[in-house]
């Protein structure tokens, strides 16, 4: 594939596309090019933007209580996810905040070793696992606060999404400051203890700084770039 790759590059004027800056980089070091250019993951933003349906009957509809702290995630049911500290520092919050309430959106295979920690500290009540939704922009307008501890991302489109949801979020420093798109998104090592983590969540008056913009992901925008790169009109 990589040979392939390489003569239609060098022959054929193939154009390398990347997904974000850090990808653009990898792709010129592999094939010793310097014009890969990048096209971002685009999203249907007015579908986070649509207001026909309020936070408190999304909530009822799944049955969340209207008056919640709903602190929120979506990611799959693996181990770079970091589910596992995800619980011990909702534990925390529930304790300092009795309404909060945990929503998570996935799927995977420690999915039912994360239901066993979420039984073993008695939060059965206060969360609440979808999985396979369609919905998502939907349920990211039920959550207050959008929590994502990764231990390591390529780019997390959800974190896009949970920005254009209007969202706080809480992450991982191990996540590409290209996706932090507002000063909404506070970053914190996941060395940090859980109750440093769970301050932060509670703490609406600390703000991070943004490295991007969210319009650069709307996905009438990518469409015309993409457009333009067919056509021959590219440039980065």
């Amino acid at each position: 594939e990589y040979e392939a790759a390489d003569y239609l590059i060098k022959h054929k004027g193939l154009q390398l596309i990347a997904l974000h800056n850090e990808m653009k980089m990898q792709l010129n070091a592999m094939f010793g090019i310097n014009n890969s250019i990048v096209v971002r993951n685009g999203i249907n933003l007015e579908r986070f933007r649509d207001n026909s349906e309020t936070k408190e009957k999304i909530r009822k509809s799944i049955g969340i209580a209207e008056c919640a702290f709903v602190v929120g995630h979506i990611g799959r049911f693996f181990e770079p996810k970091n589910h596992d500290f995800l619980i011990e520092v909702f534990n925390l919050v529930q304790e300092h905040r009795k309404s909060a309430f945990l929503l998570l959106i996935g799927a995977g295979p420690l999915k039912s070793k994360i239901k066993e920690k979420i039984n073993s500290l008695n939060l059965n009540n206060k969360v609440m696992i979808l999985s396979h939704r369609t919905d998502i922009p939907r349920l990211l307008k039920a959550m207050d606060v959008f929590v994502f501890p990764s231990k390591y991302e390529g780019f997390p489109i959800s974190l896009v999404e949970a920005q254009a949801a209007g969202l706080r979020c809480i992450v991982s420093d191990k996540i590409n400051t290209e996706s932090f798109l507002c000063d909404d998104v506070i970053p914190l090592s996941i060395d940090e203890s859980p109750s440093t983590w769970c301050n932060v969540i509670l703490d609406e008056t600390i703000k991070g700084k943004s490295y991007g913009h969210l319009n650069d992901y709307d996905m009438n925008r990518i469409i015309k770039r993409l457009e333009n790169i067919y056509c021959g009109e590219a440039d980065d």
